[in-house]
């Protein structure tokens, strides 16, 4: 596993994904309902998805949907925990 903060194109992806969602991972770990290493495997398995490329094309979409696109890595993941709307 690797630790997030030596992958920030990948903490960067997953930030923003996160971000599109509603959800801030930074409050979820100081508030600790997700714990460091939980934030790290997920860091982990973006960049290891294989979707960088769509990923990007996807962030350059002026209004994307808030929720992940089908072809994230991690788009379950940040679907489960973000905020409810």
């Amino acid at each position: 596993m690797t630790d997030y903060t030596e992958t920030p194109s990948a903490w960067a992806m997953t930030n923003g994904m996160a971000w599109r969602a509603g959800l801030d991972l930074r409050a979820a770990v100081l508030e600790g309902w997700l714990r460091r290493n939980e934030l790290a495997e997920i860091v982990d398995r973006c960049q290891s998805g294989g979707c960088r490329q769509a990923c990007l094309q996807w962030f350059g979409v002026a209004n994307p949907a808030a929720t992940p696109p089908n072809f994230c890595a991690i788009g379950a993941e940040i679907a489960a925990l973000a905020p409810e709307t």
